[in-house]
């Protein structure tokens, strides 16, 4: 009788199908997570690479009208101006507002007449008057612009309409950007809906400014990673809450104030450190504190879109608020879906790899982002070939 033929326990257990679980893991901690590092990596230089590359300026807007007739005066950020034409005949830019600046009203738009020679500021920006001329009394005032925009792209025009006759009463507001460059004002709304719209708009404004802020999105990610739960998270991202908040406010109302060239390269070693740290501690401890102190200087950093709106006083603290709260609205979209991965990722043996690996990835976008910053810039050029 032929003798039967089989594989005991102990053989299967041998055998090759056992061994792929194990080899599936070692695949897992040495294949995936450099994968998801270089992943990564290639976004941080992406951002370092063009993080900044547009200036990022604001102007403000006094538009008056009489009648059929508008003013508009709107004032080149000094930053800006080299940029523009090296010629100074007016009609030059004529031509330039006539097709960047449209106004309209009633449906018919509103022919650009004069344009004044510039007026220097005593603070190096300087002022153009564009005079328009509407078919009729203007009740409903549309405003098209795409000024400034092709010179700066993160170009912020912050706009205030007034009757000619009373320069105290604001009749309409509207802050135009790269994605929302059209307006329409009904002249004369009641101040509740001016209000609204105001600080819907900086709302806006303040979730716009954290979304390209990737500086400060991948300082929030570095600090996470290393973060042991929710309620870990949840400490660390309240601390950079309120530290910012704080800076922000103090800022916005001129109590304290640092130059950017000071505070930017100290953003940008922020992200640096916490990397590092996160690299070589076995176990990042008592990290409240020292996020608490780099979210005060990013607070500096959040004021700079602020700092050259002109404000009345009944506005100054409505439009803090909506501006923050933005910010805190743009920081929960990216970091809420991160932490939700975050904490799958902690069920796995691979995650400390993953997480060293991640934090070597932003720290380099880190000293990148530093070394752009610094007055002397030992990557000069580098930049212009990468890009």
């Amino acid at each position: 009788m032929p003798q039967r033929v089989g594989l005991s326990v102990s053989a299967a257990r041998r055998g090759p199908l056992h061994s792929l679980p194990a080899a599936s893991a070692r695949w897992r901690k040495q294949f995936f997570a450099p994968l998801l590092a270089m992943m990564l990596l290639a976004t941080g230089l992406v951002a370092a690479v063009h993080a900044h590359e547009s200036i990022g300026s604001v102007s403000n807007a006094v538009v008056t009208i009489d009648e059929a007739s508008i003013d508009y005066y709107l004032r080149i950020p000094r930053q800006l101006r080299p940029f523009m034409f090296a010629t100074t005949e007016l009609r030059y830019y004529k031509d330039y507002f006539s097709r960047a600046l449209l106004l309209g009203s009633a449906g018919q738009p509103c022919r650009l007449e004069a344009i004044s020679p510039f007026s220097a500021l005593s603070s190096g920006n300087e002022i153009v008057r564009l005079s328009y001329r509407c078919a009729a009394p203007v009740r409903e005032l549309t405003i098209s612009s795409e000024a400034l925009l092709d010179v700066d792209d993160k170009h912020v025009q912050v706009v205030k309409v007034f009757a000619a006759a009373d320069l105290d009463q604001v009749l309409g507001e509207a802050v135009l950007d790269a994605r929302h460059t059209r307006a329409q004002l009904h002249i004369g709304n009641d101040a509740p809906s001016l209000l609204a719209a105001r600080l819907w708009r900086f709302f806006e404004l303040g979730v716009e400014h954290i979304l390209i802020g990737l500086d400060h999105i991948l300082f929030i990610i570095t600090v996470i990673l290393a973060t042991t739960g929710w309620r870990d998270t949840l400490k660390l991202v309240s601390a950079f809450t309120v530290a910012h908040s704080i800076t922000l406010a103090l800022a916005f109302f001129g109590l304290i104030a640092l130059p950017a060239t000071l505070v930017e390269p100290l953003i940008a070693l922020s992200i640096l450190y916490v990397a590092v740290e996160n690299v070589l501690a076995k176990r990042v401890r008592a990290r409240v504190l020292l996020v608490f102190a780099f979210g005060l200087v990013h607070g500096l950093g959040f004021v700079n879109v602020l700092r050259e709106l002109s404000f009345e006083k009944n506005e100054l603290l409505s439009s803090l608020l909506a501006f923050n709260l933005g910010i805190e609205a743009g920081q929960l979209l990216i970091v809420l879906p991160f932490v939700l991965l975050l904490d799958r990722l902690r069920r796995h043996a691979w995650q400390p790899s993953a997480i060293k690996y991640a934090s070597l990835a932003t720290g380099l976008a880190g000293l990148v982002w530093l070394l752009e910053r610094l007055p002397y810039k030992p990557l000069a050029g580098l930049f212009d070939r990468l890009a």
